[in-house]
């Protein structure tokens, strides 16, 4: 670079342009003394080992036998050596003190804050950054060991070869007893301590927290200088003349070379946490010297990072640490003309600084994924790097934006870079997301949005027992059978609404995924009284007598069945007791009429009384008043006894009539059963002897009203009652003489003392003067009493009571001949008479 330059000088000046070449890389001491110079120059060498530098390359462990610090522990050895660790960040070195023997290796944490210490004897202490002491870890472990990011994480091989993995102060677990002793690196952690790789006597294995699983990668291979990107995705190590790479899992078994070791003698061959860089000693097989290179794998760029140096560098990995990013590279050289250049002949630490590329943040190319309604799913990720070759994930939430949840999930042979385990919401159905962000060992990405479809997969209905009381019946759980048992009775109505007992979250989906659901039922009842009317289940059994014909009961269990479009189904079992309703009786007659004779005498089978139970009613009574009711024996029955009910066995019954009492009395009837269910009531008619005779409404001494009229002379007249001497002349007065056809006689004669007029029996009278009859109503004692048959021969006679009142027609069979005016003739009527008819 040339930089113009102008001195100016009393009044003077001088341009000059001098050329300034800037090294690619600078330097910089590590293993200086607290007081910042390099270790004085003793009779012997220094030894440098179990270098390990933090993720950010701020921080740096070792072991040193220089004397960088007034605490290092002197034994009076120029070789005892020390665990030392310095921080970039404040300048401090700490000096970590020796345990049982001497310090040989350190691991330190990504973040820095924790370190494995190992020491002679085999024996593994760890340090927490809290406390200056170490902490004893386990013995008989070898140099094999490794620690997660955040010191959480550790694994060894133990001198007997089994391979331990410990979480924090967890019992270490036994991952696996074949690992093999003496090669380089021969076990590898990644950066969350989830993935293990170790070297078995049966090859290359990965073991993966996820599943647990040890997984051999490849049989029997001659490999050592194994490394693990920070995912745990790749390993890389040598083979042969080769160093590789090889994926932890999935498809794709087959390494990949990287880099052709034949050229030289590589060692160290430490990997960046992003999977970019890789570092090591170069000694080139012309005998040049061995000097330190960082590799791009990405752009192929290798850097000598100890360029310049007029002296070896150490060709060990112990004596060599890269950071997370590739950026930081530590290495030990001979050299005296690095950093500056330094006096005491001694080995010493550096440290370089490469630039970071200005590459893009990670980005996730997975942005879409599918899962299924209610099912954890791990959906698959993938990224690009621009920066690096690797990423590490980190999820901004557990919950998802439709309310379900993810969980990271550290890789695993099947997927051997990160994964998410999705569960989307109960039964929800639609777009989901999440988001994370990706760290690719130098910056973290921004938000990305990861959409989740989720597919629906068919819930097959599911009856349940609803919150609030069901209007009928109960709903039960039998067994895992969901029950509704109900009990009415014949007539009632009882009915489930189903959608209330029903669980379906589909018939909730957005369409084209929205459910509908069918009812049907199942083995029925016969007669359809139990039905499926909308989305209700309904029962009504209005028939009465109601039986199960398999199984002869009133309890009836039958099936309701719920299904889904896509044929998911789902039963309900009902289980209906119909209980037996009591009808009441009927009578099936609608009145009784009943002629006053010794009493009126009332038999059971007058009512034809009935009960649709099957049961025998009784009848039950209210008398007219001064009535009495006796039973067949004549034995009185009380009021209470009447208006309860008489069986059957009880009649015939006689009703008993006071006297003075006269044309008809009225009582009710009705029939009462067991359960005192009665039915309607009916009317009984007693037509009592006496009656009361209305002439005027049969006759009249004038004209009009379309009765019969008197004429003064002889009128042939007729009463539809029986009528007395005595009864005719207080009727037509004490001088009426009625003269009446005797047929066996064939003449008229005259109606005597004592004698009678038969029901509607014809007579003649003679009246002088009809207006002057007093029409008067008259009480006829025996007026309903059942004439003597007709005798043979010519009669004369009218309608009697029996056919006005009875409605029992007495109408002779042959012609009727009536009078009209002056002259008999034949009438088809049989209404008001007297008729003239032949009796045979």
């Amino acid at each position: 670079v040339y930089l113009p330059l102008r001195v100016q000088e009393n009044g003077h000046s001088l341009d000059l342009s001098p050329l300034v070449t800037v090294s690619q890389l600078q330097q910089e001491y590590v293993s200086l003394t607290d007081s910042g110079e390099p270790a004085t120059a003793p009779d012997g060498f220094y030894e440098y080992s179990g270098l390990s530098c933090s993720e950010d390359g701020s921080r740096v462990s070792f072991v040193s036998t220089a004397p960088l610090s007034s605490e290092d522990e002197d034994t009076g050895n120029w070789y005892d050596a020390n665990v030392h660790l310095r921080d970039f960040m404040t300048g401090q070195l700490t000096v970590f003190p020796r345990q049982n023997g001497t310090p040989l290796q350190t691991a330190l944490s990504g973040d820095g804050t924790r370190m494995l210490l190992w020491e002679t004897g085999n024996r593994l202490y760890s340090w927490d950054g809290n406390s200056i002491s170490p902490v004893a870890v386990a013995n008989n472990v070898s140099e094999q060991f490794a620690m997660s990011v955040d010191g959480s994480r550790l694994a060894y091989i133990a001198t007997d070869g089994k391979v331990y993995w410990q979480e924090g102060t967890a019992a270490p677990q036994t991952l696996a007893t074949d690992a093999v002793q003496g090669v380089s690196r021969s076990l590898a952690l990644n950066r969350d301590g989830s993935v293990l790789v170790y070297l078995s006597t049966g090859g290359l294995r990965v073991w993966h927290l996820a599943t647990g699983v040890v997984t051999t990668l490849l049989e029997a291979p001659a490999v050592s200088d194994l490394s693990l990107n920070m995912s745990g995705s790749r390993v890389y190590f040598r083979s042969g003349a080769s160093w590789q790479s090889l994926s932890c899992g999935g498809t794709a078994q087959e390494p990949q070379e990287l880099l052709d070791l034949a050229d030289g003698t590589y060692a160290g061959l430490l990997l960046s946490g992003n999977g970019r860089y890789v570092t090591y000693t170069y000694l080139p097989n012309n005998g040049a010297l061995a000097q330190q290179y960082r590799l791009d794998l990405h752009t192929e760029i290798e850097l000598c990072l100890s360029e310049g140096g007029d002296a070896t560098c150490v060709a060990n990995a112990a004596n060599m640490a890269i950071s997370g990013a590739g950026t930081w590279v530590y290495f030990t050289s001979k050299a005296a003309n690095l950093a500056g250049g330094d006096n005491n002949q001694q080995p010493d630490i550096f440290r370089v600084r490469i630039a970071p590329d200005a590459g893009d943040p990670a980005e996730l190319t997975s942005e879409a994924q599918i899962a299924q309604e209610d099912q954890e799913v791990i959906l698959p990720l993938a990224f690009t790097a621009s920066r690096g070759q690797d990423a590490i994930p980190t999820l901004l939430s557990s919950a998802t934006a439709a309310g379900g949840t993810v969980r990271l999930r550290t890789p695993s042979f099947e997927h051997p870079w990160y994964s998410v385990e999705y569960l989307s919401a109960a039964d929800y159905v639609g777009q989901d997301s999440f988001q994370l962000t990706l760290w690719d060992g130098t910056v973290h990405s921004a938000a990305q949005t990861v959409t989740v479809t989720v597919q629906n997969v068919n819930d097959p209905p599911q009856w349940l027992v609803p919150d609030s009381p069901l209007p009928f019946g109960q709903l039960s759980d039998t067994d895992g059978q969901l029950v509704w048992t109900v009990a009415l009775a014949e007539g009632q109505t009882a009915y489930l609404a189903l959608p209330d007992c029903l669980r379906d979250p589909d018939l909730a989906n957005p369409a084209p995924d929205t459910d509908s659901v069918a009812f049907s039922l199942l083995d029925a009842p016969e007669g359809g009284w139990a039905s499926i009317d909308g989305s209700q289940l309904l029962l009504s059994p209005e028939d009465y007598d109601l039986v199960d014909k398999a199984t002869g009961s009133r309890v009836f269990t039958f099936t309701c069945r719920a299904t889904d479009l896509a044929g998911g189904q789902a039963n309900l079992q009902v289980m209906v007791t119909v209980q037996h309703r009591n009808r009441p009786p009927q009578l099936d007659v609608t009145a009784l009429k009943y002629l006053q004779q010794d009493g009126v005498l009332l038999h059971y089978a007058d009512f034809a009384a009935s009960d649709p139970d099957g049961e025998i009613p009784k009848i039950a009574f209210t008398l007219p008043n001064g009535c009495s009711l006796q039973d067949k024996d004549s034995a009185a029955l009380g009021e209470a006894q009447i208006a309860a009910g008489l069986a059957p066995e009880s009649f015939p019954l006689r009703l008993l009539i006071p006297g003075g009492v006269a044309d008809q009395l009225e009582m009710s009837a009705w029939a009462v059963d067991g359960d005192e269910a009665v039915s309607d009531t009916i009317t009984i008619t007693i037509l009592l002897r006496a009656v009361t005779f209305h002439p005027a409404n049969i006759w009249s001494s004038s004209e009009g009203g379309g009765l019969q009229r008197l004429l003064p002379g002889w009128n042939l007249l007729c009463v539809p009652y029986t009528l007395t001497r005595e009864e005719a002349a207080t009727l037509f007065g004490t001088g009426a003489s009625l003269w009446l056809w005797a047929p066996d006689k064939d003449k008229y004669v005259l109606l005597a003392e004592g004698e009678s007029l038969a029901s509607g029996q014809g007579f003649w009278l003679f009246l002088a003067d009809p207006a002057a009859l007093i029409l008067t109503d008259i009480v006829l004692q025996n007026g309903r009493s059942f004439p003597a048959a007709r005798p043979a021969g010519w009669n004369l006679s009218g309608p009697s009571w029996q056919d006005l009142e009875l409605e029992q027609s007495t109408r002779p069979a042959g012609e009727l001949w009536e009078l009209s005016g002056n002259a008999y003739t034949a009438s088809t009527v049989f209404s008001k008479g007297p008729y003239w008819f032949l009796q045979p």
